[in-house]
């Protein structure tokens, strides 16, 4: 199975995936269209019209939060839109195919105060046993790792700029960089005496 984020929401993508028999989650665009109820339909507007389910209490964006679920079953009806370009330098036409039966599972992240932090849109060929809660959970372990690998290249440790020469190099600092993330993200969900006073002093154990 696949867990895709949006740039794969692709209708061409899809009837290879179930040509080739493959199982996938995909995180479309709000804007993407779709069938449903014998229209065509952006997923927001699927969405709009959907009962939701409390799914689970969630860290997001450096908030505790809650992750409400909906789900229904849709059709991706729209030809592929090929990027690659001809001999002649001119862009592929849109290829018509068969319409493809998929779930669309919609997740809502709403802070304390009932206000949206996040809302992601995802499709997938999964057999319904899978719970909608589920996947949701999948895409939300996936979206920490994104964050991850954020912190990692631009918005703090800045990888892509330190210039080890080796792959062993760039190793042994990853793992001094991620053990440095796993302490940071300990503390801020700690609550106790052991928070307070490692929090206060800046590094493990109290000391600077």
């Amino acid at each position: 199975m696949h867990i895709i984020d949006r740039e794969a929401d692709s209708a061409g993508h899809w009837r290879e995936w179930d040509a080739a028999g493959q199982r996938c989650v995909v995180r479309a665009k709000a804007g993407s269209h779709v069938r449903f109820d014998k229209r065509d339909c952006t997923l927001s507007s699927v969405a709009a019209g959907l009962a939701f389910g409390r799914a689970r209490e969630v860290d997001c964006k450096g908030r505790r939060c809650v992750q409400w679920v909906s789900s229904a079953e849709v059709e991706v009806t729209r030809p592929a839109s090929p990027k690659r370009k001809d001999d002649q330098g001119r862009r592929v036409a849109p290829i018509p195919g068969k319409p493809l039966k998929v779930r669309l599972v919609v997740s809502r992240i709403l802070d304390a105060g009932g206000n949206a932090v996040a809302e992601w849109y995802l499709l997938t060929n999964l057999e319904k046993s899978v719970a909608a809660g589920r996947i949701v959970l999948w895409y939300y372990f996936r979206w920490q790792i994104e964050s991850l690998f954020k912190l990692l290249k631009t918005a703090g440790h800045q990888m892509e700029s330190w210039g080890q020469e080796t792959g062993l190099a760039l190793f042994k600092r990853l793992l001094i960089a991620t053990q440095s993330c796993v302490l940071a993200w300990r503390l801020m969900r700690e609550t106790g005496e052991y928070a307070q006073r490692n929090s206060s002093s800046g590094c493990p154990g109290g000391r600077r």
